[in-house]
């Protein structure tokens, strides 16, 4: 079963645009070895093919199944920006 726990949230956070807020969440997955390096690749190019943008603030930003192998297990990442991307 998929878990999120305290660890895997992140409130208050920052970025001057949705490159560097997709960067964070890049860094933050393989810090938490859920993905490899590079997945940061697969996150631009899902945004490129549509926006992950469900409105009412929520984006869930996804990979695209060409980087699919640098997914190491399945998981996922709550980030908060108050002030937007």
């Amino acid at each position: 079963m998929l878990e999120l726990t305290l660890g895997q949230i992140s409130m208050a956070q920052s970025a001057v645009d949705k490159t560097a807020a997709l960067k964070l969440l890049a860094d933050h997955l393989v810090a938490d070895g859920l993905v490899a390096e590079g997945y940061l690749t697969g996150l631009m190019n899902r945004e490129q093919q549509g926006s992950t943008f469900l409105g009412q603030g929520i984006a869930i930003p996804h990979g695209t199944p060409e980087t699919r192998d640098l997914v190491f297990t399945t998981g996922v990442r709550l980030m908060q920006f108050p002030e937007g991307v």
